[in-house]
């Protein structure tokens, strides 16, 4: 979704977020129509615009840049700690594969959340409703077979 604010007053108009680039925004406004819903977009497009389809710390890259796509990746560079984090990943690419695989292997020790204690989402991006039932589910990607519930 593009970073925008809504301009109090004025329906429907938008103000692009001043800590976008200009060129990404304008971008962005032509892969996105303005016609799309806010909660069940139909459009994506890659958080990382330089290498999309490689693992490496060109996001960082791009964020030093203001091609950040949401608000949450340029509030990366509001905080103190996060944009030395930022910059010592924009810096080295080795660093950043080590504080990767440091955060996966950790990520990897989490407990996984079952029975009544976790839930199967219907759809990826939001909390099922109260009353959902324990079906197979299938949304954008997010594939669960009918047996994961034997």
């Amino acid at each position: 979704m593009l970073p925008v604010f809504l301009v109090s007053g004025l329906p429907e108009v938008h103000v692009i977020d001043p800590a976008l680039s200009k060129a990404y925004a304008l971008l962005l406004k032509s892969i996105c129509p303005a016609n799309s819903s806010q909660f069940f977009p139909n459009t994506t497009t890659f958080t990382d615009i330089i290498t999309p389809t490689k693992l490496d710390n060109k996001y960082y890259v791009g964020l030093q840049n203001n091609l950040g796509l949401f608000k949450s990746d340029a509030a990366l560079l509001t905080n103190a700690t996060m944009k030395a984090l930022v910059d010592s990943f924009f810096r080295s690419e080795a660093t950043w594969k080590t504080k990767f695989a440091r955060s996966m292997l950790k990520m990897g020790q989490t407990g996984v959340l079952t029975g009544t204690q976790g839930e199967i989402r219907r759809n990826c991006r939001i909390i099922n409703p109260l009353n959902a039932t324990a079906t197979a589910y299938s949304h954008q990607g997010c594939e669960i077979p009918s047996d994961i519930f034997s």
